[in-house]
């Protein structure tokens, strides 16, 4: 992979080097910026390129069995997951590449700025993406192999309005603008907070009017952390030289930290609850089990090697392949037979 010095040679930009150093992107190339995201980028690209030859050997049954495999797992969930959630590092590396790059014939260069124009393009056409796919398929949103496939975008979010596609557009939109104004703003601290306060407040905004996710409970976290959020960016006003002493903004740190920690403290308990919430709901469902074997002594596991067999198998005209659902018992029938238990 290519290697380089010092991609900040200008003495104007030491503050910039200094923070991103403590970001981990001391370098402008993605191979050695994105770390185990880069590793997920190549380990996706092999995938889609094998589903790609699996689809010519389609002849063949044990080709087009793995075939669906990576299909059912890259289509196109994955794919879309992959880009939402490495907007933040994809956009880092993007600007870095592009703008202190320095570009040679060797193939971990062409390799890099081929990724990084790829990831980059698909960052800037998700938005335009989301928009028309998801508005010409919106009568699909709620169906189950369509979430199955791309569902990702919406995934917790309602599927009964189209405001709701707003939400991962200006997720990718927010979190562009974000590095952008880190990478070409670095000098001026305070149009980057003014711009950071608006667009926080134009989350705020959009999720007490619109109210997209499905749990409300999620809903009110999430105008928690956009609160939060903007009441620390009002701190930050005073690590400017708005506020010059130093002892006054060590005073103001302690009050950032016991911000930051309580929001992560409300965050901790609703994790913890709903995880003792989930172990007693499986702890009651073993009981019941143990207590009624009759009702549960007739089902028949499957071992691996069965399961191997009837994925492999082509199943005759004569005898259809039997479904999962005819020999293991699904967990909504089993919530019938135990109302008062859930």
């Amino acid at each position: 992979m290519p290697t380089d010095d010092d991609i900040f040679s200008d003495s104007d930009q030491a503050n910039l080097k200094a923070a991103l150093s403590g970001l981990g992107f001391e370098s402008a190339y993605l191979s050695r910026n994105a770390g185990s995201m880069f590793v997920i980028w190549t380990v996706m690209v092999t995938g889609l390129v094998l589903s790609l030859l699996l689809e010519v050997c389609s002849r063949f049954m044990i080709a087009t069995a793995l075939n669906r495999r990576i299909k059912a797992w890259l289509h196109w969930n994955f794919v879309i997951r992959f880009i939402l959630e490495g907007t933040f590092d994809i956009s880092f590396c993007c600007f870095l590449t592009f703008s202190y790059g320095k570009f040679t014939s060797k193939i971990g260069s062409w390799f890099n700025y081929a990724s990084t124009t790829i990831l980059g393009v698909c960052v800037a056409l998700m938005p335009g993406f989301f928009l028309i796919f998801y508005l010409k398929n919106f009568d699909r949103l709620g169906d189950y192999f369509f979430e199955k496939k791309f569902g990702a975008t919406y995934e917790g979010l309602k599927t009964d309005q189209k405001t709701v596609l707003a939400y991962p557009i200006y997720f990718i939109v927010r979190r562009v603008t974000f590095v952008a104004t880190c990478l070409f703003l670095y000098k001026y601290v305070l149009i980057q907070i003014i711009l950071l306060i608006v667009t926080t407040m134009a989350a705020v905004c959009y999720l007490l009017h619109f109210s997209p996710f499905d749990e409300p409970l999620i809903g009110r976290l999430e105008v928690m952390n956009e609160c939060f959020t903007l009441c620390l960016l009002f701190l930050l006003f005073c690590f400017t030289p708005i506020m010059p002493r130093v002892q006054d903004q060590y005073t103001i740190g302690y009050f950032f930290l016991v911000g930051l920690c309580g929001c992560i403290s409300v965050h901790l308990f609703f994790l913890f609850k709903d995880i003792a919430r989930m172990m007693l709901l499986k702890c009651k469902r073993f009981r019941y089990r143990k207590q009624n074997p009759h009702l549960f002594g007739g089902v028949k596991q499957l071992s691996w090697k069965e399961r191997f067999a009837r994925r492999f198998r082509r199943p005759s005209p004569a005898e259809p392949e039997p479904s999962v659902s005819s020999v293991v018992p699904s967990e909504e029938a089993e919530e019938r037979e135990m109302p008062e238990l859930v």
